[in-house]
Protein backbone atom coordinates (compact mmCIF):
# COMPACT_ATOMS: atom_id res chain seq x y z
CA UNK A 1 0.00 0.00 0.00
CA UNK A 2 1.39 3.41 -0.95
CA UNK A 3 2.32 5.47 2.08
CA UNK A 4 0.31 8.55 1.07
CA UNK A 5 -2.81 6.42 0.78
CA UNK A 6 -2.50 5.30 4.39
CA UNK A 7 -4.60 8.29 5.44
CA UNK A 8 -7.41 7.14 3.16
CA UNK A 9 -7.59 3.53 4.26
CA UNK A 10 -6.90 4.25 7.94
CA UNK A 11 -10.54 5.17 8.43
CA UNK A 12 -11.68 1.72 7.33
CA UNK A 13 -9.03 -0.11 9.33
CA UNK A 14 -9.67 1.82 12.51
CA UNK A 15 -13.43 1.49 12.12
CA UNK A 16 -13.03 -2.26 11.89
CA UNK A 17 -11.00 -2.12 15.08
CA UNK A 18 -13.90 -0.36 16.81
CA UNK A 19 -12.20 3.02 17.11
CA UNK A 20 -14.00 6.31 16.50
CA UNK A 21 -12.29 9.18 14.71
CA UNK A 22 -13.45 12.77 14.20
CA UNK A 23 -14.77 13.40 10.71
CA UNK A 24 -12.47 14.82 8.02
CA UNK A 25 -9.31 14.84 10.11
CA UNK A 26 -5.97 13.19 9.41
CA UNK A 27 -4.54 10.47 11.63
CA UNK A 28 -1.77 11.66 13.89
CA UNK A 29 1.73 10.48 12.96
CA UNK A 30 3.18 7.64 15.01
CA UNK A 31 6.76 7.87 16.13
CA UNK A 32 9.04 4.94 15.30
CA UNK A 33 10.54 3.38 18.43
CA UNK A 34 13.85 2.32 16.92
CA UNK A 35 15.76 2.73 13.71
CA UNK A 36 17.44 -0.25 12.09
CA UNK A 37 21.10 0.15 11.16
CA UNK A 38 21.51 1.90 7.82
CA UNK A 39 17.96 3.28 7.87
CA UNK A 40 16.32 6.32 9.35
CA UNK A 41 12.82 7.22 10.39
CA UNK A 42 11.33 9.18 7.53
CA UNK A 43 8.44 11.52 8.26
CA UNK A 44 6.10 11.04 5.30
CA UNK A 45 3.75 13.91 5.97
CA UNK A 46 0.46 13.46 7.81
CA UNK A 47 0.71 9.70 8.41
CA UNK A 48 2.84 7.36 10.58
CA UNK A 49 6.60 7.56 10.31
CA UNK A 50 8.14 4.84 8.15
CA UNK A 51 11.66 3.60 7.52
CA UNK A 52 13.46 4.48 4.33
CA UNK A 53 16.95 4.84 2.90
CA UNK A 54 19.02 7.93 3.54
CA UNK A 55 18.58 10.37 0.66
CA UNK A 56 21.53 10.90 -1.64
CA UNK A 57 23.09 14.24 -2.48
CA UNK A 58 20.79 16.23 -4.78
CA UNK A 59 21.65 16.34 -8.49
CA UNK A 60 23.46 19.36 -9.82
CA UNK A 61 21.28 22.25 -10.89
CA UNK A 62 21.98 23.27 -14.47
CA UNK A 63 20.76 26.28 -16.42
CA UNK A 64 19.29 25.78 -19.87
CA UNK A 65 19.18 28.40 -22.57
CA UNK A 66 15.66 28.08 -24.02
CA UNK A 67 12.19 27.23 -22.81
CA UNK A 68 10.99 27.19 -19.21
CA UNK A 69 13.48 25.84 -16.71
CA UNK A 70 11.49 24.31 -13.82
CA UNK A 71 12.60 23.08 -10.41
CA UNK A 72 10.43 20.66 -8.45
CA UNK A 73 11.26 21.54 -4.84
CA UNK A 74 9.54 18.70 -3.05
CA UNK A 75 9.87 17.36 0.46
CA UNK A 76 9.17 13.91 -0.91
CA UNK A 77 10.59 10.64 -2.27
CA UNK A 78 10.97 12.00 -5.78
CA UNK A 79 9.57 14.11 -8.56
CA UNK A 80 6.44 12.04 -9.18
CA UNK A 81 4.40 12.45 -12.36
CA UNK A 82 5.15 16.15 -12.81
CA UNK A 83 8.66 15.65 -14.14
CA UNK A 84 7.82 13.37 -17.06
CA UNK A 85 4.51 15.12 -17.63
CA UNK A 86 5.99 18.61 -17.96
CA UNK A 87 8.90 17.38 -20.07
CA UNK A 88 6.35 16.16 -22.61
CA UNK A 89 5.70 19.79 -23.60
CA UNK A 90 7.95 21.43 -26.20
CA UNK A 91 8.03 24.74 -24.28
CA UNK A 92 9.52 23.12 -21.16
CA UNK A 93 13.30 22.94 -21.44
CA UNK A 94 14.20 21.18 -18.20
CA UNK A 95 12.57 19.83 -15.06
CA UNK A 96 14.82 18.98 -12.10
CA UNK A 97 13.97 17.67 -8.64
CA UNK A 98 15.47 18.81 -5.34
CA UNK A 99 14.56 16.98 -2.07
CA UNK A 100 13.53 19.71 0.37
CA UNK A 101 13.37 17.18 3.20
CA UNK A 102 17.11 16.57 2.86
CA UNK A 103 18.61 20.07 2.56
CA UNK A 104 17.93 23.61 1.41
CA UNK A 105 19.17 24.85 -1.95
CA UNK A 106 20.80 28.26 -2.06
CA UNK A 107 19.15 31.34 -3.51
CA UNK A 108 21.64 31.31 -6.39
CA UNK A 109 20.66 27.73 -7.18
CA UNK A 110 16.98 28.69 -7.31
CA UNK A 111 17.83 31.58 -9.61
CA UNK A 112 18.96 29.06 -12.23
CA UNK A 113 15.25 28.29 -12.70
CA UNK A 114 12.36 30.29 -14.10
CA UNK A 115 9.71 28.58 -11.97
CA UNK A 116 9.89 26.64 -8.70
CA UNK A 117 7.07 24.21 -7.82
CA UNK A 118 7.08 23.38 -4.10
CA UNK A 119 5.11 20.83 -2.09
CA UNK A 120 5.65 18.82 1.10
CA UNK A 121 4.97 15.17 1.90
CA UNK A 122 7.88 14.83 4.31
CA UNK A 123 8.69 17.68 6.69
CA UNK A 124 10.91 20.28 5.04
CA UNK A 125 14.41 20.26 6.51
CA UNK A 126 13.66 23.72 7.96
CA UNK A 127 10.11 24.99 7.22
CA UNK A 128 10.89 28.55 8.32
CA UNK A 129 14.12 28.81 6.32
CA UNK A 130 12.40 27.21 3.33
CA UNK A 131 9.62 29.80 3.43
CA UNK A 132 12.11 32.64 3.80
CA UNK A 133 14.12 31.27 0.87
CA UNK A 134 11.08 31.17 -1.42
CA UNK A 135 10.19 34.75 -0.44
CA UNK A 136 13.77 35.83 -1.19
CA UNK A 137 13.51 34.10 -4.57
CA UNK A 138 10.30 35.98 -5.38
CA UNK A 139 11.90 39.26 -4.28
CA UNK A 140 14.58 38.87 -6.96
CA UNK A 141 12.09 38.00 -9.72
CA UNK A 142 11.44 34.30 -9.16
CA UNK A 143 8.10 32.63 -9.83
CA UNK A 144 6.65 30.04 -7.45
CA UNK A 145 3.88 27.43 -7.34
CA UNK A 146 2.93 26.05 -3.90
CA UNK A 147 0.91 22.86 -3.40
CA UNK A 148 -0.28 20.42 -0.72
CA UNK A 149 0.78 19.68 2.07
CA UNK A 150 2.58 23.01 2.36
CA UNK A 151 -0.73 24.54 3.56
CA UNK A 152 -1.37 21.91 6.27
CA UNK A 153 -1.92 24.35 9.15
CA UNK A 154 -1.06 23.31 12.68
CA UNK A 155 1.34 20.63 11.51
CA UNK A 156 5.05 20.23 10.89
CA UNK A 157 4.46 19.71 7.18
CA UNK A 158 3.30 23.27 6.50
CA UNK A 159 5.72 25.79 5.06
CA UNK A 160 6.46 28.71 7.37
CA UNK A 161 8.69 31.77 7.11
CA UNK A 162 7.94 34.91 5.11
CA UNK A 163 6.24 33.11 2.22
CA UNK A 164 3.36 32.51 4.66
CA UNK A 165 3.78 35.00 7.53
CA UNK A 166 4.11 37.96 5.12
CA UNK A 167 1.26 36.57 2.95
CA UNK A 168 3.33 36.23 -0.21
CA UNK A 169 1.38 33.04 -0.94
CA UNK A 170 -2.16 33.44 -2.33
CA UNK A 171 -3.25 30.48 -0.19
CA UNK A 172 -2.37 30.40 3.51
CA UNK A 173 -2.54 27.41 5.89
CA UNK A 174 -5.95 26.64 7.35
CA UNK A 175 -6.99 24.11 9.97
CA UNK A 176 -5.51 20.79 8.90
CA UNK A 177 -6.04 18.67 5.80
CA UNK A 178 -9.24 17.31 4.29
CA UNK A 179 -8.49 13.67 3.45
CA UNK A 180 -11.70 13.64 1.43
CA UNK A 181 -12.36 13.39 -2.29
CA UNK A 182 -13.47 16.43 -4.30
CA UNK A 183 -13.84 17.32 -7.95
CA UNK A 184 -13.44 20.55 -9.90
CA UNK A 185 -16.10 23.04 -8.87
CA UNK A 186 -16.63 26.60 -10.07
CA UNK A 187 -13.76 28.26 -11.93
CA UNK A 188 -12.84 31.16 -14.20
CA UNK A 189 -12.85 29.51 -17.62
CA UNK A 190 -11.22 32.56 -19.22
CA UNK A 191 -8.14 32.50 -16.98
CA UNK A 192 -4.96 31.25 -18.71
CA UNK A 193 -4.37 28.65 -15.99
CA UNK A 194 -7.73 27.01 -16.66
CA UNK A 195 -7.52 26.79 -20.45
CA UNK A 196 -8.51 23.26 -21.51
CA UNK A 197 -9.06 22.16 -17.90
CA UNK A 198 -12.40 20.38 -17.65
CA UNK A 199 -11.90 17.69 -15.00
CA UNK A 200 -9.86 17.49 -11.79
CA UNK A 201 -10.17 15.34 -8.71
CA UNK A 202 -8.02 14.71 -5.64
CA UNK A 203 -8.22 13.19 -2.19
CA UNK A 204 -5.25 14.97 -0.61
CA UNK A 205 -6.17 18.61 -0.07
CA UNK A 206 -5.48 21.11 2.71
CA UNK A 207 -7.84 23.54 4.37
CA UNK A 208 -6.68 26.93 3.08
CA UNK A 209 -7.36 30.64 3.56
CA UNK A 210 -7.26 33.11 0.68
CA UNK A 211 -4.71 35.80 1.52
CA UNK A 212 -5.40 39.52 1.18
CA UNK A 213 -4.97 40.66 -2.41
CA UNK A 214 -5.09 37.14 -3.88
CA UNK A 215 -7.35 36.20 -6.80
CA UNK A 216 -9.32 32.96 -6.59
CA UNK A 217 -9.25 31.19 -9.97
CA UNK A 218 -10.88 27.84 -9.18
CA UNK A 219 -12.58 26.00 -6.31
CA UNK A 220 -13.21 22.38 -5.46
CA UNK A 221 -16.85 21.27 -5.54
CA UNK A 222 -16.96 21.25 -1.72
CA UNK A 223 -16.08 24.96 -1.68
CA UNK A 224 -12.39 24.58 -0.79
CA UNK A 225 -9.94 26.84 -2.65
CA UNK A 226 -8.24 25.03 -5.54
CA UNK A 227 -6.23 27.59 -7.54
CA UNK A 228 -5.36 31.16 -6.55
CA UNK A 229 -2.86 33.73 -7.78
CA UNK A 230 -1.05 36.64 -6.18
CA UNK A 231 1.63 38.44 -8.16
CA UNK A 232 4.07 35.80 -9.38
CA UNK A 233 2.95 33.07 -6.97
CA UNK A 234 0.24 30.49 -7.62
CA UNK A 235 -1.30 28.23 -5.00
CA UNK A 236 -2.69 24.87 -6.17
CA UNK A 237 -4.34 22.89 -3.40
CA UNK A 238 -3.68 19.32 -4.52
CA UNK A 239 -0.86 16.83 -3.97
CA UNK A 240 1.30 16.25 -7.10
CA UNK A 241 3.99 13.95 -5.63
CA UNK A 242 4.89 10.31 -6.30
CA UNK A 243 2.16 8.87 -4.02
CA UNK A 244 -0.49 10.92 -5.79
CA UNK A 245 -4.19 10.13 -5.79
CA UNK A 246 -5.51 12.60 -8.34
CA UNK A 247 -7.45 12.34 -11.59
CA UNK A 248 -8.11 14.56 -14.58
CA UNK A 249 -6.13 17.39 -16.14
CA UNK A 250 -3.53 17.83 -13.40
CA UNK A 251 -0.43 17.87 -15.62
CA UNK A 252 -2.02 20.35 -18.08
CA UNK A 253 -3.00 22.48 -15.06
CA UNK A 254 0.62 22.75 -13.90
CA UNK A 255 1.80 23.32 -17.48
CA UNK A 256 -0.70 26.17 -17.89
CA UNK A 257 0.49 27.58 -14.57
CA UNK A 258 4.13 27.58 -15.66
CA UNK A 259 3.19 29.39 -18.88
CA UNK A 260 1.07 31.89 -16.96
CA UNK A 261 3.97 32.70 -14.66
CA UNK A 262 6.40 32.93 -17.56
CA UNK A 263 4.36 35.53 -19.38
CA UNK A 264 1.36 36.77 -17.45
CA UNK A 265 2.21 37.54 -13.83
CA UNK A 266 3.02 40.96 -12.47
CA UNK A 267 4.89 41.46 -9.22
CA UNK A 268 3.70 44.29 -7.03
CA UNK A 269 6.04 47.24 -6.79
CA UNK A 270 4.95 47.74 -3.17
CA UNK A 271 4.78 45.08 -0.49
CA UNK A 272 3.17 47.06 2.39
CA UNK A 273 -0.02 49.08 2.33
CA UNK A 274 -1.40 51.34 5.08
CA UNK A 275 -4.84 52.98 5.14
CA UNK A 276 -5.79 56.02 7.22
CA UNK A 277 -8.53 55.31 9.80
CA UNK A 278 -10.34 58.50 8.73
CA UNK A 279 -10.24 57.81 5.00
CA UNK A 280 -7.85 60.66 4.25
CA UNK A 281 -4.95 58.79 2.68
CA UNK A 282 -3.24 55.53 1.80
CA UNK A 283 0.51 54.81 1.74
CA UNK A 284 2.23 51.96 -0.08
CA UNK A 285 5.93 51.21 0.31
CA UNK A 286 8.48 48.72 -0.90
CA UNK A 287 10.31 47.65 2.26
CA UNK A 288 13.40 46.64 0.27
CA UNK A 289 13.86 49.38 -2.35
CA UNK A 290 12.27 52.36 -0.56
CA UNK A 291 9.79 53.10 -3.37
CA UNK A 292 6.64 54.75 -2.03
CA UNK A 293 3.23 55.87 -3.21
CA UNK A 294 1.22 58.29 -1.08
CA UNK A 295 -2.40 58.68 -2.18
CA UNK A 296 -4.51 61.59 -0.93
CA UNK A 297 -8.06 60.24 -1.10
CA UNK A 298 -10.11 63.43 -0.90
CA UNK A 299 -9.90 67.21 -1.06
CA UNK A 300 -8.22 69.74 -3.30
CA UNK A 301 -4.94 67.80 -3.48
CA UNK A 302 -6.54 64.42 -4.18
CA UNK A 303 -4.22 62.14 -6.17
CA UNK A 304 -1.18 59.86 -5.96
CA UNK A 305 2.39 61.01 -5.33
CA UNK A 306 5.42 58.75 -5.68
CA UNK A 307 9.07 58.83 -4.74
CA UNK A 308 12.01 57.07 -3.12
CA UNK A 309 12.82 56.90 0.57
CA UNK A 310 15.58 55.93 2.92
CA UNK A 311 14.81 52.95 5.15
CA UNK A 312 15.66 52.56 8.84
CA UNK A 313 14.64 49.43 10.74
CA UNK A 314 15.02 48.78 14.45
CA UNK A 315 13.55 46.13 16.75
CA UNK A 316 10.30 48.06 17.24
CA UNK A 317 9.86 50.36 14.24
CA UNK A 318 10.49 50.88 10.54
CA UNK A 319 11.00 54.44 9.30
CA UNK A 320 10.72 55.56 5.67
CA UNK A 321 11.78 59.13 4.83
CA UNK A 322 11.78 60.61 1.33
CA UNK A 323 15.26 61.21 -0.03
CA UNK A 324 16.90 64.61 0.15
CA UNK A 325 15.89 66.81 -2.74
CA UNK A 326 12.45 65.24 -3.17
CA UNK A 327 9.73 67.76 -4.09
CA UNK A 328 7.61 66.57 -1.17
CA UNK A 329 8.51 65.22 2.24
CA UNK A 330 7.03 61.77 2.97
CA UNK A 331 7.55 60.30 6.41
CA UNK A 332 6.16 56.91 7.44
CA UNK A 333 6.71 55.14 10.75
CA UNK A 334 5.49 51.56 11.06
CA UNK A 335 5.38 49.64 14.36
CA UNK A 336 5.10 45.96 13.27
CA UNK A 337 4.75 44.55 16.79
CA UNK A 338 1.93 46.97 17.60
CA UNK A 339 0.33 46.81 14.13
CA UNK A 340 0.26 50.60 13.91
CA UNK A 341 1.51 53.19 11.43
CA UNK A 342 1.63 56.97 11.10
CA UNK A 343 2.57 58.97 8.03
CA UNK A 344 2.51 62.42 6.50
CA UNK A 345 3.09 63.99 3.12
CA UNK A 346 3.95 67.67 2.96
CA UNK A 347 5.24 70.47 0.81
CA UNK A 348 4.89 74.19 0.43
CA UNK A 349 1.21 73.96 -0.45
CA UNK A 350 -0.40 71.22 1.68
CA UNK A 351 0.07 68.54 4.33
CA UNK A 352 -1.72 65.17 4.40
CA UNK A 353 -1.85 62.90 7.45
CA UNK A 354 -2.28 59.16 8.00
CA UNK A 355 -3.13 57.39 11.26
CA UNK A 356 -3.48 53.63 11.01
CA UNK A 357 -4.15 52.09 14.41
CA UNK A 358 -4.73 48.54 13.14
CA UNK A 359 -2.64 47.52 10.15
CA UNK A 360 -4.05 43.98 10.33
CA UNK A 361 -7.19 44.96 8.43
CA UNK A 362 -5.58 47.12 5.72
CA UNK A 363 -6.86 46.17 2.24
CA UNK A 364 -4.57 45.82 -0.76
CA UNK A 365 -4.41 48.85 -3.02
CA UNK A 366 -0.89 49.34 -4.34
CA UNK A 367 -0.21 49.66 -8.04
CA UNK A 368 1.85 47.13 -10.01
CA UNK A 369 5.08 47.46 -11.92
Amino acid sequence: MKARRWGRYAWVLLALAGLALPAARAAEPVEAEAVQPGLRAVDMGPKPAVFGPVLTVPPSLATVSSGANVLLLGADDGAGPLQAGLLGYADIAAVDFYPLNSSLPTLSQLQAYNVVICWTDYTAVDPVAAGNLLADYVDVGGKVVISTFAFYGGSQWALAGRIMTDAYSPLLPGDGSHYSWANLGTYNASHPIMQGITALGDYYRDYTVLSTGATLVASWDDGENLVATKGCIVGIDLYPGPSYDFTGDVIPLYHNTVNFLMGGCAASLYDRSFLDDYGRSRVCVNTKTGDWQYTVLSGLWKGSYTGKSSISKTSDRWTFRSLAGSPRLMLLTYYPQMFRATASLGGSDFVSQLSDRSTKDDPPGCSAK
